[in-house]
């Protein structure tokens, strides 16, 4: 996120565009139709809870003990945050039987996808061997990227 324009420039603007659209997410809309205006309450409830999980979990993350040392108060917060937000999930799922039964498939499908990659990234290392020695650069490769590199380093300088 925050990456826009060429790639060695970062736009201070990238943020606020995120947040901007969350903010226009959260906001009433009015004139929408049927099914618009229900995908729009529909986020709106999960934002309710999936923004303090997320700020739970990252609290309970930056709290955790680091070379035996942790933040009590850190956990505690992040602990708390992330209890609301599960407790406030379920209160406003409210799930009927077909809802489950997606759900537990879906999950099932997403965990089998994940383990097949998984195991397939293991297999696929496993099988390349690091021994193999690259060639090096071509003269005319050698000088591109040193032009490439030369160019950016003017234009650093430049706005030093």
């Amino acid at each position: 996120m925050a990456r826009m324009g060429p790639a060695f420039d970062r736009s201070r603007f990238g943020f606020l565009v995120f947040f901007a659209g969350l903010l226009l997410a959260l906001l009433p809309a009015e004139g929408l139709m049927t099914s618009e205006d229900a995908a729009s309450e529909s986020l709106r409830l999960t934002l309710s809870w999936a923004i303090p999980g997320a700020i739970g979990l990252y609290t309970v993350a930056s709290g955790a003990p680091i070379y035996n040392e942790s933040n009590l108060l850190k956990l505690l917060i992040g602990w708390a945050l992330t209890l609301y937000s599960l407790s406030t999930m379920i209160s406003v799922w409210s799930p009927d039987i077909d809802m489950i039964g997606k759900t537990v498939s879906s999950g099932l499908g997403l965990l089998s996808a994940l383990i097949i990659y998984l195991y397939s990234i293991r297999i696929t290392e496993s099988i390349s061997s690091g021994d193999s020695v690259t060639k090096p650069l071509e003269g005319d490769e050698i000088k591109h990227i040193s032009d490439i590199l030369l160019s950016n380093l003017v234009d650093m300088e430049a706005k030093e």
